[in-house]
């Protein structure tokens, strides 16, 4: 048996994800109403389901890992949809899910819905009422981790 010494291929790592004050207005202002009154009982032992990191430290971390020319920052930006039908259903499904499916604790599932409505329209309110135009209340502030590293 002849063995042909392979020489690894370097592997690229790109990675953009959510970072350090990623939609921090809105976990704000998610996380001022989960632990109102109205529903602090439904997240007793509550852990923020993010972590959004700082560059520096996945930084380290991706170093760490044997990772090399490494270039990981950060940048802001911001989108404003379209409409409040659209916005409405972005916040449900994908920001607010996690808060959503903490309130899916009865056996009655219509219970469970009025719930959630009433979450969801919480927030809606709330948004509305602290911003002085539309597209304030239609817009979602991110900020972005970008990474590029490579392993030899």
């Amino acid at each position: 048996m002849v063995v042909i010494p392979v020489k690894p291929i370097a592997a690229q790592l790109l990675i953009q994800c959510g970072a350090h004050g990623n939609l921090q207005h809105i976990i704000a202002v998610l996380e001022r109403i989960a632990h109102s009154h109205q529903f602090k009982a439904y997240f007793t032992e509550w852990k923020q389901p993010w972590h959004f990191a700082k560059p520096d430290e996945t930084d380290k971390l991706l170093e760490e890992a044997g990772y090399v020319n490494r270039n990981v920052y950060s940048s802001k930006n911001s989108v404003v949809l379209p409409n409040h039908n659209v916005y409405t259903k972005f916040i449900k499904t994908v920001i607010m899910k996690s808060y959503l499916d903490r309130l899916s604790v009865s056996n009655n599932s219509n219970n469970d819905e009025k719930l959630k409505a009433l979450f969801l329209d919480t927030f809606l309110r709330e948004i509305k009422e602290y911003s002085n135009r539309l597209d304030e209340q239609l817009r979602l502030d991110f900020v972005r981790l970008n990474i590029v590293a490579y392993m030899p």
